[in-house]
């Protein structure tokens, strides 16, 4: 007649209990148990609460790169069968199914890995999960988020260069390190008809290398005497370009 049964945790810093559903708290063991409200009934389950087996953090960030570096805390013999990935996207709604994705099973002696997204669309919000894979066990992190930073580009004309038919350009792109430049092209256009930079025409030119204060310069060439000239500078790569 007396259905009720007392549900009680081992430990509930562990693993709480309440109407027979258990909840994680941390990694450790407790025993659950049901106990009949006249106390003549008893029943146990042992219960192991697994630890994330990956510390993973958001090392570096910058225009176009995000770089994730951690620890895995695996048994050895598992670590040939271990894989870590994350899941990224810009879209709006996170889908972990349409996700971009990059993986890596290379770990050193220590269990450290490094993983880089690159190709990034600068000063653009991403949403992330990192999952590991321990055999044919998967693990998901926490869904977060960060934000690549911003891509400025600006040129202008050193008047004392400016010849009959050339004229030496100098352009700064701001934002960018070291690992972006590798990603990242950037050149100008120039006409003598205003209009046509506005649609991406016009002569371009492309920097041939950016210097390491992050600064380019640009030759134009077979100018028009006495004519008046319209620039602009951009800075690309696959997914966004900046424009001057």
């Amino acid at each position: 007649d007396n259905k009720k049964v007392l549900w009680i945790s081992s430990n509930s810093s562990v693993a709480t209990v309440a109407e027979g559903v258990v909840t994680a708290v941390k990694a450790g063991q407790a025993t659950i148990t049901a106990k009949s409200d006249d106390g003549g009934k008893t029943a146990t389950c042992e219960v192991t609460v697994k630890g994330d087996p990956a510390i993973t953090s958001l090392s570096e960030l910058t225009a176009t790169t995000a770089t994730f570096t951690g620890h895995l805390d695996v048994p050895s013999s598992d670590l040939s069968f271990s894989q870590v990935t994350v899941y990224y996207s810009n879209a709006e709604t996170f889908n972990l199914n349409t996700a971009n994705k990059r993986s890596t099973t290379s770990f050193d002696g220590e269990q450290n890995f490094s993983i880089s997204l690159i190709g990034l669309k600068y000063n653009t919000k991403y949403t992330y999960c990192v999952v590991v894979k321990v055999k044919s066990e998967e693990i998901f992190g926490e869904v977060k988020n960060f934000t690549t930073e911003n891509v400025v580009v600006e040129a202008s004309v050193d008047e004392s260069s400016i010849t009959i038919t050339t004229a030496l350009m100098t352009g700064i792109v701001t934002g960018l390190s070291d690992a972006d430049k590798s990603q990242i092209e950037v050149g100008m256009f120039y006409s003598s008809e205003e209009g046509k930079l506005e649609n991406g025409q016009g002569t371009k030119l492309t920097a041939s290398e950016i210097s390491l204060d992050n600064v380019v310069s640009f030759e134009l060439s077979g100018l028009v005497p006495e004519t008046t000239y319209y620039y602009c500078a951009y800075a690309t790569n696959s997914t966004s370009t900046a424009i001057g």
